[in-house]
């Protein structure tokens, strides 16, 4: 285990110098690093007195590490530091818990618990620098949705993130081309001001939310947590405002406890839906190929699972899925359910009837131009799921022979569904077009038949064979 290189007086001045600094508002995103730079030049101009200052702040916490024995990592971290950060990542999880439990027990007291907006984010990102977790990001997706109405509008921007550190172009690149297939950093497209795709954000998650709380919540999948934390971040600070403006909360969690609510709610009975099978159903993406869920620069095969507003929207239909059977709703294509889905539910009905007002919208950011896959972009209407005209309802054919012009004429005037309709259609052309049965036991002349070319091809190969028994003789003769 490399030993732990101690703490000199220069370390102390930067703790210092950037106390002072940060007390002036200004911030070091690169860290210790960063401090390191900055504070060299001021190092120069201190005095001797003032330098011994930070001697004996050295020398007395090198005194105090003897004394309790401090024991430390291969990474240089002193065991009690490592503990009191984990202590304190406990803590904060802890305290999202709470708040999910406290989102959730409100709508259920207000009566609104199928009603409230909830939304979920995702990033895409170009490259990150490990050492002090800084993500560059590519793409921002946001969806919105309750459990009676469904998703009703996205957000979706393209992040330019400038230029990338040094050494990362590589990286940059090959992780795009494994997942959201973007042009890298400097062709990269979309917004470059990280201010002002904030207060787009900020402005979406104010439309049906109340900005009486002092952040935000929006959720994000677990395994993104750290990576939408620390673009938050980035964004708050290029905005100067403060990062617990948004509260960025665990998704599973909180699947598992909206369906625990609604169980309790509408069945009053306590939920089996454990976390695991919260988190099984988020990874088991059902709908990660189906078209309308991501941008339309994502709309090809290979890329949309990868496209920051496809996931979110894949994410919240899932939840849906879960919760509005039991509240007694009813779904809608492209709502509740991806637009091209067949949903045999007697107690769903894609609502066709439904007004203009209630179709779902997609914000688009202006920056989003450029179309790489050679397509134009579409409008709002035509980039997001509509309403299906299939009506989902429990209708029968008669009994009566059809004919197959009969079948779709009256599929269309009863609106069947697809599933109901495509299985009388293969009843029809089974009918009309019969295959043709042999009974061997009854029609002794077609079995007779077979039998005697069955007999005349056995004699075929036995003299094929006796030929090539004589040539192969009278060769060797």
């Amino acid at each position: 285990m490399p030993k732990k290189q101690p703490k000199n007086a220069y370390f102390f001045f930067m703790l210092e110098f950037k106390r002072h600094q940060e007390a002036m508002g200004r911030r070091f995103p690169g860290g210790m690093r960063e401090v390191a730079t900055a504070a060299s030049e001021p190092w120069r101009s201190v005095s001797a007195r003032e330098k011994q200052r930070f001697e004996n702040m050295a020398k007395a916490h090198k005194e105090q590490d003897k004394k309790h024995g401090e024991r430390y990592t291969s990474q240089g971290k002193s065991l009690s530091e490592v503990a009191r950060e984990e202590e304190e990542r406990k803590l904060r999880e802890e305290n999202k818990k709470k708040t999910i439990v406290k989102l959730i027990d409100d709508a259920v007291q207000d009566e609104r618990l199928v009603d409230t907006p909830w939304y979920i984010m995702s990033f895409n990102y170009f490259t990150k620098e490990i050492s002090h977790v800084k993500y560059y990001p590519a793409e921002v997706g946001i969806t919105r949705f309750s459990i009676r109405k469904g998703i009703t509008k996205k957000y979706h921007c393209l992040v330019n993130p400038g230029k990338l550190p040094l050494g990362h172009a590589f990286t940059a690149k090959d992780h795009g081309e494994k997942t959201h297939k973007l042009p890298v950093p400097p062709n990269a497209l979309g917004e470059s001001e990280f201010d002002t795709i904030l207060v787009q954000i900020l402005e979406f998650f104010t439309e049906e939310r109340s900005s009486r709380d002092a952040a935000f919540p929006v959720f994000v999948n677990d395994p993104e947590m750290e990576m939408c934390e620390s673009i938050l971040r980035d964004f708050c600070e290029k905005s100067e405002l403060e990062f617990d403006l948004v509260k960025v909360l665990p998704l599973t969690f909180f699947f598992q406890k909206l369906v625990a609510a609604v169980f309790k709610v509408y069945c009053d009975e306590e939920s089996k839906f454990s976390f695991a099978i919260a988190q099984s159903h988020l990874e088991r993406d059902a709908y990660d190929y189906h078209r309308g869920n991501g941008c339309q620069l994502h709309e090809v095969d290979d890329v949309n699972p990868h496209c920051a507003l496809s996931r979110p929207t894949r994410w919240a239909y899932y939840i849906i899925d879960q919760t509005i059977g039991i509240t007694g709703g009813r779904k809608r294509a492209g709502y509740h359910y991806p637009k091209g889905c067949i949903i045999d539910d007697d107690d769903n009905d894609s609502d066709s009837d439904a007004s203009e007002d209630e179709k779902p919208e997609t914000i688009i950011s202006k920056t989003e131009t450029r179309d790489i896959y050679g397509e134009g972009l579409m409008t709002d209407t035509e980039r997001f799921t509509e309403i299906s005209d299939i009506k989902v309802c429990k209708k029968e054919f008669s009994d009566d022979e059809l004919t197959t012009t009969e079948v779709l004429t009256r599929g269309k005037r009863e609106n069947d569904t697809l599933s109901t309709f495509s299985s009388k259609l293969e009843q029809v052309r089974r009918a009309n077009n019969p295959r043709p049965r042999y009974d061997y036991e009854t029609d002794t002349t077609l079995a007779s038949r077979f039998e005697d070319e069955r007999s005349y091809a056995r004699q075929e190969i036995a003299f094929n064979v006796v030929v090539m028994i004589v040539n192969i003789l009278d060769f060797k003769s």
